[in-house]
């Protein structure tokens, strides 16, 4: 018998951009916190619902600082200074001239 084939995901890009899996785009997962921010500020909610909503915007928020840390890493790879070496400057309006 041969082996059976894993299928693969689909590259993502540096977003983490919905391709065929069932993963959340970073716009989504920033969308979604701030429906539940904009529902917390609101107020009108119970306690047991406040606390779920809190419960998961500490879950999105850690989601989407390692989606975004993920990211730096991928900029500091494509980033050269003259020496060869990688270095991340601050970005600054000069660069935008």
């Amino acid at each position: 018998m041969g082996k059976k084939k894993v299928p693969q995901e689909p590259p993502g890009d540096l977003f983490g951009e919905k391709g065929e899996t069932s993963e959340q785009s970073f716009e989504e997962l920033l969308a979604r916190l701030e429906e539940i921010v904009n529902r917390m500020e609101n107020g009108g909610l119970g306690l047991a619902e406040s606390l779920k909503l809190f419960e998961e915007g500490t879950g999105l928020i850690k989601r989407l600082s390692a989606m975004l840390g993920d990211v730096r890493e991928k900029v500091l790879m494509l980033v050269k200074n003259e020496n060869g070496e990688q270095s991340l400057d601050d970005f600054t309006e000069e660069d935008t001239e």
